[in-house]
């Protein structure tokens, strides 16, 4: 799946009215279950909401969700990626922090061993988890 459609799909999970647009509690939803304390994921929601809502509608549209992937600041986007599915926040991500993040989002049939042959896929240095550096390549498809 290319790039793009994998966005459009991130999107989609997200949107859970299907109205085309992420509202701030969309947002803040999506990171409870990603493990955020409810209260702070009500603020930082908020803020992402209003770092990303270029038209001042107070949703994040598809166009506006696709710039913000695309921007100069991808990295910073990235590393905070990176960090929901590092939930022990040692710099790897293991297979069972995959698949909890994934349960999360609700892919309850994604297996431990599904979730080790995903991480397989990525693991460049062979150690059985995924780092940063690891991450970002798969992300920009540079592997």
């Amino acid at each position: 799946m290319e790039e793009s459609n994998q966005y459009r799909q991130v999107f989609k999970v997200m949107d859970a009215n299907g109205d085309g647009k992420l509202s701030a509690l969309e947002l803040s939803e999506v990171l409870v279950c990603l493990g955020y304390d409810k209260s702070k994921a009500t603020k930082e929601a908020q803020v992402i909401v209003a770092q990303i809502d270029y038209n001042g509608d107070g949703f994040i549209d598809l166009d506006e969700f696709m710039d913000a992937v695309h921007s100069d600041s991808k990295e910073d986007y990235l590393m905070d990626a990176f960090l929901i599915f590092d939930t022990d926040k040692n710099g790897l991500i293991s297979a069972r922090e995959l698949r909890r993040v994934l349960n999360n989002l609700g892919s309850d049939n994604c297996s431990l061993q599904d979730c080790r042959r995903m991480i397989q896929g990525v693991d460049k240095d062979g150690d059985g988890f995924v780092n940063f550096e690891e991450f970002r390549s798969m992300m920009s498809h540079n592997n």
